[in-house]
């Protein structure tokens, strides 16, 4: 489905480089089955349970307006599973954060820009759109999520994983008459998608979507983690290899020596010696 423009919520350039760090498995698992995994929000919150959370603020003002705590927790409930992200690392730079956090000792990365992301799921069967993640504070953050829609709840962390310069991409499980898609989803109601859409829509079943990716147009490359045994460059050449895709396989920079001079930098020394000769 075609990918939809949300105005002024973390919108970025086409341009900008995005990064997936991940552990060597999920980098086969991506190649072969040409598919992206979209967890929900409720997958997520087994990490971060602030995942989909309400806000100080949120919880005041609904308790305000006379709901219960029952009410709280299934509307929280139900936007956790409400749509499917993909978490990406917005930078130009290698994060060393990152690969800890998320490659393990055999990790893999990713590197391609927010529009070959957006043009490798052109041909998903989901509603696509997304955003750079907000990083703010859930006991002082004063714009309540239904102020501004339902992108404003899943665009925003806890500002301790601000490191994590986030960039998600959401898919929306509305599907109505594809067989396929239902497979994925619960088509009950719910009170949140109902305040939010106007309308009764589909909540995820399991931990989230699998959403086909065109592998092809989305690596520009592929960098090899700092921490990983030397053959694993040539096992993911291999890999890229048989399914026809010719990338850059490059090992991770931060296992370069400090000052490891290229033979550009050589011939600009030589060349100011014989400048300074004459």
């Amino acid at each position: 489905m075609p990918w939809e423009v949300v105005e002024g919520l973390g919108q970025v350039d086409t341009e900008s480089p995005l990064w997936r760090y991940m552990d060597f498995a999920k980098f086969v698992d991506l190649v072969l089955n040409q598919h992206l995994f979209f967890p929900t929000l409720k997958t997520l919150a087994k990490v971060d349970p602030y995942e989909g959370a309400f806000t100080k603020e949120e919880v005041k003002i609904a308790l305000a307006m006379e709901l219960s705590p029952d009410d709280l927790k299934q509307t929280s409930d139900s936007a956790k599973t409400a749509a499917g992200v993909s978490c990406w690392y917005l930078g130009s730079d290698e994060s060393e954060a990152m690969w800890r956090r998320y490659s393990g000792s055999v990790g893999v990365a990713i590197e391609t820009t927010v529009g070959r992301l957006i043009t490798s799921l052109e041909d998903s069967k989901y509603r696509l759109n997304g955003g750079r993640v907000n990083y703010c504070d859930f006991a002082t953050h004063n714009k309540p999520f239904f102020d501004r829609g339902e992108l404003d709840w899943i665009l925003r962390k806890r500002k301790s994983y601000e490191h994590e310069k986030e960039y998600r991409v959401i898919a929306w499980p509305d599907c109505h008459s594809d067989d396929t898609c239902r497979k994925d989803v619960d088509s009950s109601a719910s009170d949140f998608s109902t305040q939010i859409h106007g309308e009764e829509s589909s909540q995820i079943n399991g931990e989230g979507l699998s959403v086909e990716c065109d592998v092809s147009k989305l690596i520009r490359r592929v960098v090899v983690g700092p921490r990983t045994f030397d053959p694993l460059k040539s096992l993911c050449e291999s890999i890229m290899k048989s399914k026809g895709l010719v990338v850059s396989v490059k090992r991770s920079k931060m296992v370069e020596p400090p000052h490891e001079l290229s033979p550009e930098d050589y011939k600009w020394v030589e060349d100011m010696k014989k400048s300074r000769a004459d």
